[in-house]
């Protein structure tokens, strides 16, 4: 009889930090009676991260549903003012645009790409009052060669503010080989939250080229002063900082930047070799350039998602299953019931960076031992 379940567990996503390393750099940190709060290292990490990211100016925030929020406030989005959103997106977009009292409008998305449909978008926009747009990159996709661009200067046209919700994008590229970082006269928002390729615990930033932009965001995540150690407040501000030991943490990683992107594309190339040719009827993957996506996760979707992590678990593989679309969260009541994917729903695979090919190979022949049964 076989056994089901494993004496080790393959976890769905565990974060990779050099911890003898970071444990030397935080120790000698707070032997230094270092402040805690956001101070020099955070300012290095912001200026590795705007330097990666070939960008004017980078702020690190708490976390990454705070930076939507603070791009929202930057770009002057009031309440009543409609936001358009993709129907697939981690719930923390909706939640970003309610928390201000703006309305979010949910958009459907491309089901190439996993992105909101630009041509949706374009038509709702020409008919109806819009003042701001998240385009959020799904698992380190992005609209194709030029899309993008012709819908930046839609939005100008329009006047309508664009933000770019690049919470699991981190290390992914443009056609132009460019990393993903902010739209054309908008906002870029990253998350550091664990499972992210970078990841600080919690948190997350904004990046922009526009000076405007840049500095409204440094006072508003700062109780609208100038600076800390005062106590004049020109305007509407919040306390969104980081932490010295979060920047650290940061620190640590990012200069294994290089390598993690080249383990999540290996990884996601390694689950498709083993898996298209043999679960064609009941599986596929999202269509992936990973000459310029670094996938997040690695994503499927299948039939009898329940039974197929039911049947895994039992073996010692965890999974996630990829989020409900916003139309189909009870948060939201609506009615409608999109699936953009007949019978078959989305599912994340183990995606840990530093996944063996042995273990994915172990996950592959789990997969297809369940659908050949």
């Amino acid at each position: 009889m076989e056994q089901k379940i494993a004496s080790a567990v393959i976890k769905q996503y565990e974060p990779l930090v050099d911890n003898a390393k970071l444990s030397h750099e935080v120790s000698e940190y707070i032997l230094s009676c270092g402040y805690f709060t956001e101070y020099k290292k955070t300012a290095e990490f912001e200026a590795e991260l705007a330097r990666i990211l070939n960008v004017k100016y980078c702020s690190v925030v708490n976390n990454g549903t705070i930076s939507l929020v603070l791009a929202l406030k930057a770009m002057g989005v009031e309440p009543g003012d409609k936001v358009l959103i993709p129907n697939l997106t981690m719930y923390a977009t909706q939640a970003a645009v309610e928390l201000i009292g703006a309305v979010p409008v949910l958009i459907d998305i491309d089901a190439y790409t996993l992105c909101m449909d630009l041509k949706i978008a374009e038509e709702y926009i020409k008919n109806n009052d819009v003042n701001a747009l998240i385009y959020v990159t799904f698992n380190g996709r992005s609209a194709g060669a030029g899309e993008l661009e012709i819908f930046q200067a839609l939005c100008k046209t329009y006047g309508i503010r664009l933000i770019e919700d690049n919470a699991q994008s981190l290390g992914s590229r443009r056609n132009d080989n460019k990393f993903i970082s902010c739209p054309a006269g908008g906002i870029g928002s990253f998350s550091f939250s664990m499972p992210k390729i970078i990841t600080t615990g919690q948190g997350g930033c904004l990046v922009t080229n526009d000076d405007y932009y840049g500095e409204r965001i440094k006072r508003l995540k700062d109780f609208g002063r100038s600076g800390g150690g005062t106590d004049i407040h020109d305007e509407f501000g919040i306390n969104s900082k980081f932490t010295e030991i979060q920047a650290i943490m940061g620190l640590n990683q990012i200069q294994t930047l290089g390598e993690r992107i080249a383990s999540k594309k290996a990884i996601f190339r390694l689950y498709e070799e083993c898996l298209v040719a043999h679960c064609a009827d009941h599986l596929r993957f999202v269509p992936t350039n990973l000459t310029e996506v670094t996938p997040w996760f690695a994503d499927i979707f299948c039939t009898r998602r329940g039974e197929l992590i039911e049947y895994l678990k039992n073996r010692g593989i965890e999974t996630r299953p990829m989020y409900p679309y916003l139309s189909q969260q009870k948060v939201n009541n609506i009615e409608k019931r999109t699936n953009y994917y007949g019978d078959m729903e989305g599912l994340w695979l183990p995606s840990s960076i530093n996944l063996s090919q042995i273990k994915i190979k172990q996950i592959c022949n789990r997969i297809r031992g369940f659908y050949e049964q």
